[in-house]
């Protein structure tokens, strides 16, 4: 299973609206995120995702500071009024044993 992320972002069926994951916590010491992360709408196909990447300096998401490399970025819009969608993001690691990490974030549009 799918770890859930803490994060809970809201947007309007208009908007367009920046998203963020932290993975700090899940980094071991030292390890940072690499390449390209892919960001997935799992509930539906009404979002649409793009610009999914690293970050490139230092971002606080759900209160906690990610330096750069350690959270992955994207832009959604799109969406029904009053719906709860769930996104899945996946990025790997430069560890010597290059994981790969997912987390879920469900996302309500308003």
């Amino acid at each position: 299973m799918t770890i859930k992320a803490r994060e809970l972002p809201r947007k309007s069926p208009g908007d367009t609206e920046a998203g963020a994951v932290n993975f700090v916590n899940q980094l071991r010491e030292s390890e940072l995120l690499t390449g390209t992360p892919t960001v997935v709408e799992q509930t539906s196909s009404d979002l649409t995702i793009s610009n999914a990447g690293l970050n490139s300096g230092s971002v606080e998401i759900a209160g906690v500071t990610a330096a750069a490399n350690q959270a992955v970025t994207y832009t959604v819009s799109g969406g029904a009024a009053g719906t709860l969608y769930s996104v899945k993001v996946t990025a790997t690691t430069d560890a010597t044993d290059a994981r790969t990490l997912n987390r879920l974030v469900d996302f309500y549009v308003e």
